[in-house]
């Protein structure tokens, strides 16, 4: 059974958990989008009806829970420009110019023909003026994501959406067009007076460059120009202000690994684009996360790195883990950028830096989820030596056992990472690293350095499965 769900991240064209969410809807009963949490197979996913996934009892770790491709993605604005494609994000190894400008590439005649019927005519003569600005990824994604239409498309839109109703976030959907990006969350009523005046200054700039030097924008669907009046100077203002606000709290770094150094505790690659999703905005943040997100090019990939039981809540970390910074340092970070106080596990019980948890794993009682000593609990005064459920209903383990399968899942680990750190990936790798995860997390106390580790090789197994640039070897290195 583990072969075949761990065959699954590496053949993507037959998990049945892997689908393009372009392709998906969504049935989530009567949640409202005020909880913007998503829980774990509490959702179907269906493809022209029949269903694609079985629900599940529990995720296990180094399973895809969700594929999706970006709503609105680009490059970043310096020398990225000219080594990945300004479509889908990939490194082009041949890369294709365009036919007009000199700044920007792409990898295959597709990216080339969707880039210069799309978002790349109206950036083409613009390109260098952004790039001398140095926006923010948001104010950057923001300009695109209105260059890719018309102004007659933008006040069709807009003006569907204002009939809606008041503008929040309506019943959790996945969509794939700009009634998402409208409806992202900006905190805008959290930030400061002067926060509030810089972004409407960058979109008064970026919304000048539209009207004066984007002419496509300005075209109508029969190819004239339509007329431009204030309240056309308002709404693009309005909708470029509100976009930057939102994609700030929602956007997703695109990244790449570097093959050549140490993939693990580097970094997790190198930045190379910034994006923006339908499915993914509505994953709540952790401290603890037990899902982690990874790229190839533009389509993002969330997979398990913990044992999620049906109907939990799935998360993500938006910046730093409890591993390498204080409670304090993490809720001044996610309060300065996401306007919010986090109250994970981690956060509420301060649980405490690398160096200073427990570097052992130790067995943990069923019941109070506190150390075994010996394979017994005295709190609970329970003793885990055989397989058995206790007058109160607490299923029992045989702790002897278990270890013994903990120090063969170790000893097998250690063997995995000295090939992950090389930059190799098998499923058999994998599977070493998420056998060893799956003891951990069923058995064992949290937080342990143990599970850190286990966890840290499973990113750096993900991040080799996405998008990867060799590095040359060196002399040193042959």
């Amino acid at each position: 059974m583990k072969k075949q769900i761990h065959k699954r991240c590496f053949d993507y064209s037959k998990s049945p958990h892997l689908v393009n969410l372009s392709l998906v809807k969504f049935s989530f009963g009567s949640r409202v989008a005020t909880d913007h949490r998503v829980h774990a197979w509490q959702f179907e996913f269906k493809l022209g009806g029949p269903l694609a996934a079985a629900r599940r009892t529990t995720q296990l770790p180094g399973e895809v829970l969700v594929q999706e491709d970006a709503l609105a993605a680009t490059t970043k604005l310096d020398t990225t420009l000219r080594s990945h494609c300004s479509t889908c994000l990939h490194r082009c190894p041949a890369p294709l110019p365009c036919p007009t400008c000199s700044l920007v590439v792409f990898c295959s005649e597709e990216c080339q023909r969707i880039g210069v019927a799309g978002y790349h005519r109206a950036e083409c003569g613009v390109l260098p003026t952004l790039v001398s600005l140095q926006l923010d990824p948001a104010a950057a994604l923001a300009f695109r994501v209105l260059s890719s239409t018309t102004l007659p498309a933008l006040r069709s839109k807009v003006s569907a959406l204002l009939q809606e109703g008041s503008g929040t976030r309506p019943m959790l959907s996945v969509q794939r067009d700009y009634r998402t990006l409208y409806h992202l969350e900006g905190h805008d009523t959290a930030r400061t007076e002067s926060q509030l005046q810089e972004t409407a200054a960058i979109a008064c700039v970026l919304a000048h460059i539209l009207f004066e030097n984007c002419s496509s924008f300005l075209m109508d669907n029969t190819g004239k120009f339509c007329a431009i009046s204030e309240e056309d100077i308002i709404l693009v203002g309005g909708q470029l202000m509100r976009l930057i606000l939102g994609l700030e709290c929602n956007i997703h770094l695109t990244k790449e690994a570097l093959v050549g150094t140490a993939v693990m505790n580097k970094g997790r690659g190198q930045e190379v684009g910034w994006s923006v999703y339908s499915a993914l905005s509505f994953v709540n943040h952790s401290c603890v996360p037990n899902t982690l997100s990874t790229s190839h090019g533009k389509i993002k990939f969330l997979y398990s790195i913990n044992i999620i039981p049906r109907g939990a809540e799935i998360t993500d970390s938006y910046g730093e883990r409890y591993v390498s910074h204080t409670r304090t340092e993490r809720r001044t970070a996610l309060q300065q950028h996401y306007y919010f106080c986090c109250g994970c596990a981690a956060c509420q019980a301060d649980w405490p830096l690398f160096k200073d948890i427990p570097e052992k794993p130790s067995l943990r009682c069923p019941s109070c989820f506190q150390a075994l000593a010996r394979f017994t609990c005295r709190l609970c005064d329970i003793s885990c030596t055989s397989q058995a459920t206790t007058q109160t209903g607490i299923r029992l383990y045989n702790a002897p056992d278990i270890l013994k399968q903990l120090n063969k899942a170790w000893h097998d680990f250690l063997k995995a990472t000295v090939q992950i750190q090389k930059g190799n990936i098998s499923p058999e790798l994998v599977e070493m690293v998420v056998t060893l995860m799956e003891i951990l997390d069923k058995y064992t106390v949290y937080p342990s350095q143990a599970i850190i580790n286990a966890q840290e090789a499973l990113m750096a197994c993900f991040d080799l499965m996405g998008s990867v640039h060799f590095l040359p070897i060196t002399p040193k290195q042959k």
